[in-house]
């Protein structure tokens, strides 16, 4: 059995549709994956007349034999044109078949397998299509004539009754078709249903998994609909023990890097001083400077990786001093020996860069190193961040993105802390973090509540010492800040506008209540003159009810600075 997908690379309301991007993928991407994770198709073939299309598909693991005719991919072309052509191209003319729209990114393998089951009891001339419960009743509508007036598209006699004792309807969603080769050039030319133009049977979907891209608009339906999914697969992040996610308190790195510019002991001193500010992380950068650059690399650049690199010995004795402190080690490769020395000492994660957010071969080979992974990514879009996100979700590898401006130091208006928002869109599955160049901690603490679960900060020791990153660095006192400040923020997140148990008492001395303001005898009448609004809040009636006792009776003598309570208002 061979799937089809019609993928042609013109669209007015949507330029480039099928290559954009939905949640770090191209659109097309999310129906190859569906159609060959049902594990259903011998092959998974995509028409189109698009050079980049090709390429994306390809990539994606999908059949791209030939190159559609531009008269088939025009606006006013017809799908079953395209399809038959497609069909004959390969020579299939018998045998189960399967159309899938690359606009219904929503529609899951599993969608795809359960339609074939139904397929199976289906007769041979007959084509299973999807469809979702119409949202409304099409019993009720109407058009209009040419003389202004409307005019009921079906019977008069529904629109005196009831929707709900109309027959049920059902509306193609465009996501999956069955039917046989045979059955289908027999039924040439289709006329009366769209591409299959022969009897139908419908295979019903949730109105959830079925979001049909039309337009720029339609991708934020497909983000709210893809997201839980994506978040369900992601697999736990952890670094050591500490779990890290949005329920979870934020993680301060402090980012040691080659501050030390190759002292050890001062890699030590700035150990001990994170670790007596509370941190739980301090990071180092591992470089190899022969696997790590070219002898054309500026020697201002590798005199100064040269002289602030550690050995393998001072990483690896380094290490064992931050995990004697109770503290999690990391480090960022710079290359791939540099990689495999980490995975030597037996890292616990690995930090990338945002110089190798798009270095997709290093991803690569770190993501297959079994431990998760935390990228930065300034200097570089969506679109470029996109392919090592996918590297990521091939490997199973846990994953977070630090959103980071590269300008040392970042002015605050080029922070950017919207990028952090964007992130999410993107990549729902990802844990979230900001990686900080401004002065100060202030944009960090600011990142809590926008969802930065990871917080990384260049750190020294001392602000007077020498150091490339000295200059944008932290000091323990301002570390100690951001840790207490940040999670400070994290407990203050969340919850509702409910009244909580524990105001009570507040309420008690703060509410005011109905009470009389002279003598009222019974059988008078509540005013403006005789009652109004005093603390504290004890009594049965409270001010927002003053309105309710104003024209009532009253059904009792009553003196002078007296809480008004219900039995003596007339009911």
């Amino acid at each position: 059995m061979i799937a089809v997908i019609l993928a042609r690379g013109g669209s007015k309301r949507f330029p480039g549709k099928n290559v954009t991007l939905l949640c770090g993928k191209p659109l097309i991407a999310w129906t190859i994956e569906a159609a060959l994770g049902s594990g259903l198709f011998s092959q998974v073939v995509v028409s189109t007349d698009c050079e980049k299309i090709k390429a994306v598909a390809e990539r994606y693991g999908a059949s791209v034999p030939f190159l559609r005719p531009a008269d088939l991919a025009s606006d006013d072309a017809r799908a079953v044109d395209a399809l038959e052509h497609c069909l004959q191209t390969l020579g299939v003319s018998s045998g189960k078949c399967c159309l899938l729209q690359p606009t219904s990114p929503v529609r899951s393998a599993e969608d795809v397998r359960r339609a074939a089951e139904e397929f199976e009891k289906c007769p041979k001339d007959v084509v299973l299509v999807s469809v979702i419960p119409s949202s409304s009743s099409p019993f009720k509508t109407h058009t209009v004539t040419t003389d202004n007036l409307m005019a009921p598209v079906t019977s008069a006699q529904f629109f005196s009754t009831n929707a709900q004792s109309h027959p049920p309807t059902y509306s193609e969603n465009g996501a999956i078709y069955f039917f046989h080769a045979d059955s289908f050039f027999a039924a040439k030319p289709q006329t009366a249903c769209g591409v299959y133009g022969y009897k139908a049977a419908p295979f019903v979907m949730s109105p959830e998994t079925s979001v049909d891209i039309d337009k720029p608009e339609d991708l934020e339906r497909a983000v709210k609909a893809l997201a839980p999914r994506l978040r369900q697969a992601r697999p736990p992040f952890l670094i050591g023990n500490r779990v890290i996610g949005p329920d979870q308190p934020p993680l301060v790195i402090a980012e040691i890097g080659i501050n030390h510019e190759g002292d050890f002991q001062k890699a030590i001193k700035m150990v001990d001083d994170a670790h007596a500010a509370g941190c739980e992380i301090a990071k180092f950068q591992c470089h190899v400077c022969s696997d790590e650059m070219t002898k054309d690399a500026g020697q201002s650049i590798s005199e100064k990786k040269a002289r602030c690199a550690l050995t393998e010995e001072e990483d690896r004795k380094l290490k064992e001093y931050v995990e004697a402190k109770g503290m999690i080690y990391m480090s960022t490769p710079f290359s791939r020996a540099a990689a495999e020395r980490l995975k030597k000492m037996n890292v616990d994660c690995y930090k990338i860069g945002s110089g190798e957010c798009n270095n997709y071969p290093l991803i690569s080979h770190i993501a297959k190193l079994g431990k998760p992974v935390i990228l930065s990514t300034g200097m570089n879009d969506i679109a470029s961040v996109a392919p090592g996100v996918e590297i990521f979700r091939k490997h199973r590898t846990p994953f977070a993105l630090l959103h980071c401006t590269s300008m040392y130091p970042t002015p605050y208006e080029q922070v950017r802390l919207g990028g952090i928002a964007e992130l999410e869109r993107a990549f729902p599955d990802a844990v979230l973090g900001l990686s900080d160049h401004s002065l100060g901690i202030w944009t960090c603490l600011a990142a809590v509540p926008l969802g930065a679960c990871i917080l990384e900060k260049h750190f020294t020791s001392d602000k007077t010492w020498p150091g490339p990153d000295v200059p944008i660095s932290i000091d323990p006192d301002e570390l100690r800040d951001l840790i207490q400040g940040s999670n400070i923020i994290f407990r203050s997140l969340g919850g509702t506008k409910e009244i909580l148990k524990e105001e009570q008492p507040t309420i008690d001395f703060a509410y005011a209540c109905v009470v009389t303001i002279k003598p009222i005898a019974k059988g008078e009448v509540f005013s403006m003159e005789n009652v109004w609004v005093k603390r504290p809040g004890t009594g049965e009636i409270f001010a927002k009810d003053f309105e309710v006792v104003l024209g009532k009776m009253c059904m009792a003598a009553l003196e002078t600075d007296m809480q008004l309570k219900w039995a003596d208002v007339q009911k």
